[in-house]
């Protein structure tokens, strides 16, 4: 395989067909043996790599929670380049997952849907909370409220939009 730093091209394994793929961007990594959460981190993936992802976050209204514009967000997320490690754990009395640092966070099994197109919106969020940590270029009140309040807030509102586009690709669906 050859790369170089603007694009990597591959051939996918489901489709025979050569794919440009941006090199820069965010990548989450999932290795654990659920079925589920790998379909949904492989859909969370192609949903990074979409240009249409991050012109649906630029076209949004002021989100709530954030100073940042619409505009901005898009750009940073776009051209943030990470790879972000999903673990797993089990327990039925934790939270749905945990942010552990700039490159990994943690999802738990038992409460994460095994409906894809909201396991999806979960590993976006989280995704956005990682990326968060790596320094002060994205920054939001971390605070419940804001999401139960709020229609438009960040980043909750980008997980929504995640889910969506999961949702009109009807193999994830």
């Amino acid at each position: 395989m050859r790369v170089n730093t603007l694009t990597e091209i591959y051939i996918s394994k489901k489709t025979p067909m050569l794919t440009l793929k941006r090199f820069i961007m965010i990548t989450l990594l999932f290795s654990g043996r659920s079925a589920s959460i790998m379909k949904a981190v492989e859909k969370a993936n192609e949903i990074l790599a979409s240009d249409t992802f991050y012109e649906t976050i630029a076209a949004l209204p002021q989100m709530s929670n954030t100073t940042l514009s619409s505009s901005e967000i898009a750009k940073i997320l776009k051209t943030t380049n990470q790879k972000i490690i999903v673990h797993t754990y089990w327990n039925p009395f934790g939270a749905a997952t945990k942010t552990l640092n700039s490159y990994r966070f943690e999802v738990n099994r038992k409460k994460i849907s095994t409906v894809t197109a909201y396991a999806v919106n979960t590993l976006i969020n989280e995704t956005i909370h990682v990326i968060a940590l790596l320094g002060d270029q994205i920054n939001f009140s971390n605070s419940e409220h804001y999401h139960e309040e709020e229609e438009n807030a960040f980043p909750w509102r980008i997980g929504e939009i995640a889910e969506i586009i999961t949702r009109k690709t009807k193999r994830y669906a």
